[in-house]
């Protein structure tokens, strides 16, 4: 009767040194696999520096050692704006004010790393798109004309594929 109880209590045993790491595995995973990207915020997640996937605020399923998270604020945002131009009867035209915008969760693989950058990318894009205006106009009409240049640059930027080149 010894000798049969000898395997059940062996068997029990190997049962409670399972359990106990299949709770250190869990408790890892929580520790670790587990992270939580804020209110407010967008997260791209990198691996070996590779963009490959992208989330918006709540817990996330993450990949310890090998995935890194990279956090953009999904608030409004403002850039002062302060552009030259050059008209088409070769005026320069100064243009200041201010942009209001959210980063885009669409587009959020195309964000450049640090806000810097991201700014001076939207300033670019800005000077591009007033600039290839103001050179089709005299300084005169481009100045009449400014609230429905206004309006165009708006559509534009906001726009990643303008409506008359869409496929429907």
């Amino acid at each position: 009767s010894q000798i049969a109880s000898q395997p059940t209590c062996v068997q029990e045993k190997m049962e409670w040194i399972m359990a106990g790491i299949i709770l250190m595995l869990v408790l890892f995973a929580a520790r670790y696999a587990l992270t939580s990207v804020s209110q407010k915020q967008y997260a791209i997640f990198n691996i070996f520096g590779k963009r490959w996937r992208k989330k918006k605020e709540g817990l996330v399923l993450f990949i310890p050692f090998l995935e890194d998270k990279q956090l953009y604020s999904a608030e409004l945002d403002r850039l002062e704006i302060n552009v030259e131009v050059m008209s088409k009867d070769k005026l320069g035209i100064r243009i200041f004010g201010s942009l209001e915008f959210v980063p885009d969760f669409e587009l959020l693989f195309q964000y450049d790393l640090t806000k810097a950058k991201q700014m001076k990318a939207i300033e670019d894009s800005i000077k591009d798109e007033i600039g290839s205006l103001a050179g089709t106009k005299e300084a005169e009409a481009f100045i009449l004309e400014r609230e429905a240049i206004q309006t165009i640059i708006n559509c534009r930027l906001r726009l990643a594929v303008m409506p008359h080149r869409q496929k429907r």
